[in-house]
């Protein structure tokens, strides 16, 4: 049908054979070896190109407000060459980003995507596969998985007293029991 390409934040950018997603929603990317996948924050007017497109997807408002996030991806393992592995993926020069010296993709990084929407005779719709990444403006990687501050685990604790571990304080009723 159509390849069009849109710009947004990058969001979870598992693009690459190192960091994709090996299972999926309980286990149903596991026949295809994973699936690279990006979630993206689009603005308006890539919003508008995605429903343009033919796109299934309506996306989902983010709860940032930075517009609505989208999710695509790429099957890993297919019958063809051409249609799986990992998506292409560029720096802002245009060369070819390498994960072992460049590193993941960050969220807050702008990107720009190509995807392919065509319809699938298959199952009677319309799939959409992320073809290339390019990178516009890269915000490293770091880890945290939304923790702030040290990440208490792997803090070192052995030259002092550890801190007492923090509640909710949550009240009961007295019927209820806390377990």
């Amino acid at each position: 049908m159509a390849k069009i390409t849109v710009t947004g934040i990058a969001q979870w950018a598992k693009v690459f054979e190192e960091n994709r997603d090996l299972d999926g929603y309980q286990g149903q990317w596991q026949d295809t070896d994973g699936r690279c996948t990006i979630e993206m924050i689009l603005d308006q007017d890539n919003t508008d190109r995605i429903k343009a497109s033919g796109c299934m997807s309506a996306g989902k408002d983010d709860p940032e407000g930075r517009g609505r996030a989208f999710k695509f991806t790429r099957k890993f393992e297919t019958p063809h060459d051409w249609d799986g592995g990992a998506p292409t993926v560029y720096k802002p020069d245009g060369t070819t980003w390498n994960f072992d010296s460049d590193g993941p993709i960050g969220n807050g990084s702008e990107v720009l995507v190509e995807l392919d929407i065509y319809k699938n005779k298959q199952y009677s719709t319309v799939t959409t596969r992320l073809e290339r990444v390019k990178v516009m403006k890269h915000v490293e990687f770091d880890g945290t998985s939304g923790i702030s501050g040290p990440d208490p685990f792997t803090k070192d604790v052995t030259s002092g007293s550890v801190a007492s571990a923090q509640t909710n304080n949550v009240e009961l009723a007295s019927e209820e029991i806390p377990f």
